[in-house]
C-alpha cells in the first residue's frame, strides 16, 4: 500500500478570529483509531488532542466538528471553518 498519512492543520486568521480567539476546525468523521474517531458525536483521538492542546497553549479555544471529508474541505474553502485537521493521502497510480 502506498499510503502516506499526514497531519496538517491550516489556520486562516482574520481580524474577527483574533478578537475572540476561537478557531472552528473540521475533521474527517471516519474511524482511524487511535488518531481520529468520533465518540458520542464529538471528535476525539490523538490528533485532536494534540491540536487542541497546542491551540489551548497559544490561548485559542478550538471547536472541532467531524464531517464527511468532502464536506469538510468544501466548507473550509467557503470559509465556514478556520482550519482542517488530520488528513490521509493516497498517491495516484
Amino acid at each position: 500500500m502506498n499510503k502516506i498519512f499526514l497531519l496538517f492543520i491550516g489556520i486562516l486568521l482574520s481580524g474577527n478570529l483574533l478578537a475572540d480567539k476561537k478557531i472552528n476546525i473540521c475533521t474527517d468523521n471516519n474511524f482511524w483509531y487511535p488518531f481520529t474517531l468520533v465518540k458520542e458525536d464529538v471528535p476525539a483521538g490523538i490528533h485532536v488532542d494534540i491540536i487542541g492542546k497546542a491551540l489551548n497553549n497559544l490561548g485559542y479555544q478550538p471547536n472541532f466538528k467531524a464531517l464527511p471529508w468532502k464536506r469538510c474541505l468544501d466548507q473550509a474553502k467557503q470559509g465556514e471553518f478556520d482550519a482542517v485537521a488530520t488528513a490521509s493521502y493516497t498517491q495516484s497510480v
